[in-house]
């Protein structure tokens, strides 16, 4: 059964990791710059300092927040990797022996995002509760009638009516670190890549709120203003790609 912890009061980054938004910091002002794009007949420009940028005191329940920091870690260690192989020469070597696990990683790290965006808007969110409570009292009615109820169901159920928590908050967090099937077989045929900007073009790739940028063609997940992983439908000749001789941001 769920026991309530002691809460230490911290900030959360919501859904961008602050490791993330520190490589898009401006070296002058060590700030980093944001398009607002709430109002479309006023789009402004605003600066914030990545420690404080979109957080909130324990946003994340305790449980939940050790599965978000395990993925915040496995993007630092991933952007680690790929930069030691480019300055090594040895980048090619690296995608094609884990191109696998690069993969998996990518869809990981785009399924937690997705969720953690969810969690992040009010009426996703409300969506998201509503489809788990039709799924909850589903199955509830399938084990009751099976004669069977398995341990687990159970558990969640305890969970679910503990009068010590947020019920909200631990239900809606219940799918971090969880698979998300539809983005899952969206990508499942696509072959993942690495995208990389170097210092002399003057071109960066644009960091969305989400930390990617999903379509049915191709999903980019930002590392840095110059790095990106990438999964492509198509099968291109190499999988480390190089970006340059190009006159506009490559976004």
């Amino acid at each position: 059964m769920y026991k309530k912890k002691n809460i230490i009061q911290q900030n959360d980054h919501i859904i961008i990791p602050k490791s993330t938004l520190r490589r898009f910091v401006d070296d002058k002002t060590q700030r980093i710059y944001c398009l607002k794009l709430s109002d479309s007949d006023k789009i402004t420009i605003t600066n914030h300092y990545p420690k404080s940028f979109h957080t909130e005191p324990n946003f994340y329940n305790p449980e939940f927040d050790d599965i978000v920091k395990r993925y915040e870690t496995l993007i630092g260690k991933w952007y680690k990797t790929i930069m030691d192989a480019i300055n090594n020469t040895t980048i090619e070597f690296l995608i094609t022996n884990r191109s696998d696990e690069l993969k998996q990683d990518i869809i990981e790290l785009i399924t937690i995002q997705f969720h953690r965006s969810v969690l992040a808007d009010k009426k996703l969110l409300t969506q998201y509760i509503e489809q788990g409570k039709k799924r909850y009292e589903s199955s509830s009615a399938h084990f009751f009638r099976s004669g069977r109820i398995p341990q687990d169901f159970l558990i969640n159920k305890q969970s679910l009516f503990n009068n010590n928590i947020d019920q909200v908050r631990y239900c809606s967090q219940n799918i971090l670190g969880q698979p998300n099937e539809a983005i899952k077989k969206t990508y499942k045929e696509f072959i993942p890549y690495i995208c990389y900007i170097p210092n002399e073009i003057d071109s960066t790739f644009l960091l969305t709120p989400q930390h990617f940028v999903p379509n049915d063609e191709f999903a980019r997940f930002i590392l840095s203003p110059r790095l990106a992983l990438v999964l492509y439908k198509e099968n291109f000749s190499r999988r480390f790609i190089y970006v340059g001789g190009i006159s506009r941001n490559y976004r």
